[in-house]
């Protein structure tokens, strides 16, 4: 957080215009926390403030968590008014949950864990405005509060981590370059800034906000956190450390930061400019209480489904066509040129209708190309063919007409099914049907006691039409563990008398009714 006197400054609502936020949405229904580690808000300050912008007064409450409490009067009470202000000028009519702890380790983690657990509240994202360098934490604790994100990803709770406000080297003077943690987990949305310029209700300029070493948001490379999968086509950098190995980097989203161009606040009375990555956590925090709200259901884990590929970025995708296309111009060959109009028809449909490549991930080489090719030449002859006798067509209409609708009918066939395939995560979303909080919880209890290659039994469990879902839900939890997911009816567990398995989870009607692991 970085308080300035000067400049342009916006109030949350004019971001949200300026950001094209779903304008018939105002967080109803949806919990919002927030993580403090000291400072406090004043209520008086909370009602002048958001009748000053034109919004609704959200309910806001306070969770005391190890001794922690509201308590004004400290250069804290800037960050947690900024993060009630944000959050709640955004989504007003959502309820904000501040959970109070002290500034430790433990007492932050521990904050971290109530909030995601707090079946009082149930909070849909939580905001973290507070962190460090990945230098200064230990190993152990950044495993913990790793965990605790995972916890709350399979529980469909969003988290919205600051990515720092001192540039690439976090704060710290050692020649190196450094990330924040909590942001630098791979289950955190890592919120970076920007600087940001609007005129006429629209945006004029946004850049990055760099203005100094210690005035820049904060990004890079972590030294601690590898690579996740979802960024491994995202043409994430190398580390700049002498090491240069690869990892996670941040920040995933972002938003304006730069105190030259601030967020309007009032803070123990005084009305102030305020910047940094600690507003763009609220600010996507107030996003997704507004996205939750709008489709019906959390969006939980949204990194995945940042990252997914676009049939046309898909470097496979690339390479397959830019192969074939060398092939046909080398070989001067018609069928083959032919074959390529075919394949990049083909993408068109599959981009519209599937937001991702459906065909072409099942050729992950670019020698692949001449097979793709012969089989796809050979299938529109068969087409042209039948049609020219069983229709009493003529050759050449057939041939012009085959290369534009045969790709199109093989598009439409295949994309549902690669859907349903390759976009396991956004299945989740799709289906309609959120997480069951009690199982995970149960899931959640279960993981340190079950062994390397836990075999787990789901009997008559009500995701038996939504298979993903499970599968999704068994890996995010045990992605060190190699589990076998198997199903069964209820009669199943009565004939092998559940001896076999290390976890059974029992189900009647859809309900969870019983939960037993090992011992």
């Amino acid at each position: 957080m970085r308080a300035h006197a000067s400049g342009t400054s916006f109030t949350p609502p004019e971001l949200a215009n300026l950001y094209d936020f779903p304008k018939d949405a105002d967080g109803s229904g949806q919990v919002i926390a927030l993580i403090e580690l000291g400072g406090g808000y004043q209520s008086r300050d909370l009602t002048n403030y958001f009748k000053q912008i034109g919004v609704a007064h959200p309910k806001v409450s306070a969770v005391s968590v190890d001794g922690g409490h509201n308590s004004q009067g400290s250069d804290a009470d800037g960050e947690v008014m900024l993060d009630i202000e944000v959050a709640g000028g955004l989504a007003p009519k959502s309820k904000i949950v501040v959970y109070f702890a002290p500034n430790t380790d433990q007492g932050f983690l521990d904050a971290v864990l109530k909030a995601v657990h707090d079946k009082s509240h149930n909070p849909s994202v939580i905001s973290i405005s507070w962190g460090g360098p990945e230098s200064q934490w230990t190993e152990q604790a950044m495993q913990a509060f790793d965990q605790a994100f995972q916890d709350a990803a399979t529980l469909g709770v969003t988290v919205c981590c600051a990515s720092g406000d001192n540039g690439s080297t976090d704060g710290v003077n050692d020649g190196l370059q450094h990330v924040d943690f909590p942001a630098s987990s791979p289950f955190a949305l890592a919120c970076g800034g920007t600087r940001l310029q609007g005129s006429g209700g629209s945006i004029s300029s946004e850049t990055v906000w760099n203005d100094a070493p210690d005035s820049a948001g904060g990004g890079g490379i972590s030294d601690f956190f590898p690579l996740p999968s979802w960024q491994s086509t995202a043409g994430v950098p190398v580390s700049k450390n002498p090491d240069h190995h690869q990892g996670r980097g941040i920040p995933d989203v972002a938003g304006n930061a730069d105190p030259e161009t601030g967020y309007s606040v009032i803070v123990d009375g005084q009305e102030q400019v305020i910047g940094g990555t600690s507003a763009v956590a609220p600010l996507w925090a107030g996003l997704i209480a507004r996205l939750n709200q709008k489709l019906g259901t959390p969006v939980g884990y949204l990194n995945p489904l940042l990252y997914q590929e676009h049939v046309f970025r898909d470097p496979n995708t690339i390479q397959l066509l830019l192969g074939m296309l060398a092939l046909a111009l080398w070989s001067r060959s018609r069928p083959l040129l032919f074959a390529w109009c075919f394949l990049l028809v083909s993408l068109l449909p599959v981009a519209f209708i599937a937001h991702y490549s459906a065909f072409f991930l099942y050729l992950p080489m670019a020698g692949w190309s001449l097979y793709a090719a012969v089989l796809l030449v050979i299938a529109r002859r068969l087409v042209v063919s039948l049609l020219v006798r069983l229709g009493g067509l003529q050759a050449g209409r057939v041939q012009i007409v085959s290369v534009v609708a045969l790709p199109l009918v093989l598009s439409l066939f295949l994309a549902p099914h690669h859907r349903r395939e390759s976009a396991k995560t956004l299945r989740i979303f799709e289906s309609g049907q959120p997480p069951s909080r009690r199982l995970a919880e149960e899931l959640i209890a279960l993981r340190p006691t079950l062994p390397l290659g836990a075999r787990v039994l789901f009997i008559d469990h009500p995701f038996a039409k939504d298979q993903y879902f499970l599968l999704f839900l068994i890996r995010l939890l045990y992605r060190d563990v190699s589990i076998a997911v198997e199903e069964a009816p209820a009669s199943h567990g009565a004939r092998t008398g559940q001896g076999h398995y290390d976890a059974v989870f029992t189900f009647q009607q859809g309900r969870l009714m019983d939960a037993t692991g090992p011992g």
